[in-house]
């Protein structure tokens, strides 16, 4: 009788228990948070800020930039903006800048040297927007040929070669492009001194494939009869550095030294100064490269 009596109220316990604490599923909460995780990271893959229209920006130095009405006063003026702190203020010197070179380049030829320091501190400035409009001055700079520019414009020119390894490929555009303005219009023993001593040997293999693009921009400029003219000082640098270019790394870099010798190989001299010129540990090692060339 007892064992009845107390199997029956452990079944009646047990039955209390059963209806007031209800049992749940202890992994469906995992379940629906790694649903819910999948959900979204599904739908995370279309982002509307990827899928966003970028509006072209507003030209920085239009061809409506207007001339000064007194020109020795808009450039005190343009170097006390661009000493400020403010860059909002540098810009404006910056526009102001492209003015005078536009409409009153004579003002800015005796204060060549100031306008060069101007200019490569706005190239190294650490805001992006300072140092593109920079940039973009500079290309307009260029186009001045202005002998005086040639005596002062080394540091400006390293400013840009360092640009053009920055991660930022929008300013890596604008120093390029002040780069082969520089091409354009220098002279070339001038470009050729700086690219072989400045570009060549550049610790960034960014900054030298630049330079390999810019020399090959100037044999096209030159073309191969006047390459070989030039003193035999300056002759020699296009197949020294292009030689050592030859061995980078770098595809676009060998591509853009292949093109120099390419362009150097139609005249008769040519196989007679690879030999003498470049030495003979590198033209080792270029040696089956220069062969494919021909």
């Amino acid at each position: 009788i007892y064992d009845q009596t107390s199997t029956e109220s452990g079944s009646a316990t047990s039955s209390q228990l059963n209806t007031s604490i209800p049992i749940k599923p202890q992994h469906t909460p995992l379940k629906q948070k790694a649903k819910t995780s999948h959900f979204l990271k599904n739908h995370r893959r279309i982002s509307p800020v990827k899928q966003a229209i970028k509006m072209p920006q507003a030209e920085l130095y239009p061809p409506t930039l207007q001339r000064f009405d007194k020109p020795r006063d808009a450039l005190l003026k343009t170097f006390d903006q661009l000493d400020s702190s403010n860059w909002e203020i540098i810009m404006l010197g910056l526009k102001s800048m492209v003015r005078l070179m536009r409409y009153h380049p004579e003002q800015l030829e005796n204060q060549m040297h100031m306008v060069c320091i101007q200019l490569t501190r706005s190239v190294r400035n650490l805001r992006s927007q300072v140092s593109r409009a920079a940039c973009q001055a500079t290309t307009e700079l260029f186009t001045l040929k202005s002998k005086c520019l040639e005596q002062e414009c080394d540091d400006l020119v390293c400013a840009l070669l360092h640009r053009t390894a920055d991660t930022n490929r929008f300013l890596r555009a604008d120093a390029t492009r002040a780069l082969e303005s520089m091409c354009d219009n220098l002279t070339p023993p001038k470009i050729l001194n700086i690219l072989t001593t400045k570009g060549a040997l550049h610790q960034n293999a960014l900054v030298r494939t630049t330079t390999a693009k810019l020399l090959h921009r100037l044999v096209e400029r030159l073309g191969s009869d006047k390459v070989y003219t030039m003193p035999r000082e300056n002759r020699d640098k296009f197949f020294v550095t292009g030689a050592n270019l030859l061995l980078e790394g770098s595809l676009e870099t060998r591509s853009y030294a292949k093109s120099i010798f390419r362009l150097l190989s139609d005249h008769p001299s040519y196989n007679r100064l690879l030999i003498e010129v470049i030495p003979a540990r590198t033209y080792r090692n270029v040696e089956k490269t220069l062969k494919s060339i021909r």
